[in-house]
């Protein structure tokens, strides 16, 4: 059973907690979010599941072993780099991060800690997107 933590209960994070609670082998057990709406949402769905305002109580749980980041992009390198050196798995909303430069950096910290990091790309399978991918790589 993989336990997860969620920072980041937005737009796209009550998709990624219905996700976890779906599955027989993982566990929702921490969720941060800086908006007291979005932690009273969370609560009502998920009663077991702890709520904080700081994501830093996600990391400093030794049982999480996995965090999923779907806050908004301007955060994800600070994060995703506090994750990795607290030695959680990642996976990031897309971008993963403004630069390439960042992404290098949180790439080599994943590296250096022995975990994995991960970035969702949602549309990346899409089958429209692969259509017009296909046309435009017969074009060029």
């Amino acid at each position: 059973m993989v336990r997860f933590g969620i920072i980041g209960y937005g737009y796209w994070g009550p998709n990624i907690a219905r996700v976890i609670n779906e599955s027989s082998n993982s566990k929702l057990i921490y969720c941060a979010d800086l908006v007291d709406k979005s932690l009273k949402d969370v609560k009502q769905k998920y009663p077991e599941v702890k709520i904080t305002k700081n994501y830093q109580d996600i990391l400093g749980d030794s049982s999480i072993e996995a965090v999923f980041v779907v806050t908004p992009t301007r955060t994800h390198f600070k994060i995703a780099k506090d994750c990795l050196l607290s030695k959680k798995h990642v996976f990031v909303e897309k971008p993963l991060a403004y630069s390439s430069k960042e992404c290098q950096e949180l790439i080599k910290i994943a590296k250096e800690n022995n975990v994995k990091l991960m970035v969702g790309h949602l549309f990346l399978f899409n089958s429209s997107v692969i259509y017009i991918k296909n046309l435009l790589q017969k074009k060029c």
